[in-house]
């Protein structure tokens, strides 16, 4: 996993989340500015691999897993949050 997307994420909120014990995973989940960045997690049990794909032109970014219950997470560049979309493999 890339390291500045490691030190972004919050992994007890994570296992929050994989573990059904979060109260508030819209605080965690879907994009987020962060710094000059956009951190975008999502959680679907069972994908086997997801892309983000944006809505207007033909961009896609494949997010890493960052747990094997489901948890996948990207790093897109800028600070606008642009309109997308997830491309799901379930195993």
């Amino acid at each position: 996993m890339d390291k500045k997307l490691y030190k972004l994420m919050n992994w007890p909120e994570i296992e929050g989340i994989v573990y059904s014990e979060s109260d508030t995973p819209y605080e965690l989940l879907g994009a987020h500015v962060v710094g000059n960045n956009v951190l975008v997690q999502m959680f679907w049990p069972g994908a086997k691999s997801v892309r983000l794909q944006l809505v207007e032109g033909n961009k896609s970014y494949k997010m890493e897993m960052a747990d094997e219950e489901g948890f996948f997470a990207v790093l897109l560049p800028g600070k606008n949050i642009p309109d997308y979309e997830y491309i799901i493999e379930e195993a």
